[in-house]
């Protein structure tokens, strides 16, 4: 397994990995903090199929070409920390499990992170196909997965990599972007990247699903202690209970932006809408509405037919695209 390094360098320009040497400008030795691997005792389970039977688990030799922002992998190297701030804020796994029933029977699932929906997806019959950049969150999968029904780990099966670059070898029905995870892309370069491996990833009439919180502009304008926002880039970042080894960052899309960002990368939307996460206090005093932005979206045809398409509109036009 390769190390992960990420890197607090300036957006935008690449960092090689130390094995990999990038073609772009390079850059006045960038500080690169590495993040821990998993334990011996965990790297049994990143091979296709493990003596355990827990999932299919794959891994990738991560050759970062890109930056890889702290903030979309500190917070998680505390899964267990991480999911308490986070799942309050996020929608039930039902309403999930709901959407993609309806859409199909096989989804791939970007940023699947300890499990919580893809278990939920898994045990109502739907097969599973998850991504994330995190170990340590694949490794907290891993275990909870192995608890599992031999029919539900027969569902999952798991990659490590970058949302941004990994390509599969098959096609979905449906993609599902859930609790947040788009708003670790934090450039629109990025949105670009991440689109263009969604499209080639969905079946003719496939759907994408994603849903990211729908900012607030007073906690926004008055941020609460350990949080700072950046309004010239529209990133949050968060120290977890106030520890800046657990950096959270997480950019905020607001719905015109990110409406003709889906547009821009050919998308047609379907569906959007407001839904809310409601979180109990603790007393009972009430609970807390956390409003987020669900979005439906599909391209009218796949990559190859847009090419092919291209190809033929140069040919009757009586030059060829490749000649200048």
């Amino acid at each position: 397994m390769a190390q992960l390094y990420v890197s607090t360098a300036v957006p935008g320009r690449s960092v090689p990995d130390g094995n990999d040497r990038s073609r772009s400008a390079p850059l006045a030795r960038p500080h690169l903090t590495p993040v821990p691997p998993i334990g011996h005792a965990e790297r049994g389970l990143w091979s296709a199929h493990d003596g355990q039977d827990r999932g299919r688990f794959c891994s990738v030799r991560l050759r970062l070409t890109r930056v890889v922002h702290p903030g979309a992998v500190l917070a998680y190297a505390d899964p267990d920390r991480a999911l308490a701030f986070l799942r309050p804020g996020c929608l039930p796994e039902s309403e999930h499990v709901r959407a993609v029933r309806r859409l199909g029977c096989r989804v791939l699932e970007y940023g699947c992170g300890s499990g919580g929906v893809t278990l939920a997806l898994a045990r109502a019959g739907i097969e599973v196909t998850g991504v994330d950049l995190s170990q340590k969150m694949l490794a907290h999968l891993a275990c909870a997965l192995g608890r599992e029904s031999p029919a539900v780990r027969a569902r999952v099966r798991v990659h490590h990599g970058d949302m941004r670059d990994l390509i599969l070898r098959e096609r979905f029905p449906v993609v599902l972007v859930a609790d947040g995870t788009f708003q670790h892309l934090y450039q629109h370069d990025d949105v670009r990247a991440f689109l263009a491996r969604v499209r080639h990833h969905l079946v003719p009439g496939g759907r994408l699903r994603l849903d990211v919180e729908l900012p607030d502009l007073r906690a926004l304008g008055t941020p609460e202690r350990w949080m700072r926002y950046y309004p010239l880039t529209q990133v949050v970042t968060r120290s977890l209970d106030g520890d800046p080894s657990l950096l959270l960052a997480q950019r905020q899309y607001f719905p015109a932006e990110l409406r003709g960002l889906l547009e821009r990368a050919g998308a047609r939307i379907r569906t959007m809408r407001v839904a809310t996460a409601r979180q109990e206090n603790e007393g009972g005093a009430g609970r807390t509405r956390h409003p987020r932005l669900v979005l439906h979206c599909e391209w009218d045809k796949p990559p190859h037919a847009r090419g092919e398409e291209r190809q033929t509109r140069s040919d009757r036009a009586g030059f060829s695209p490749g000649l200048r």
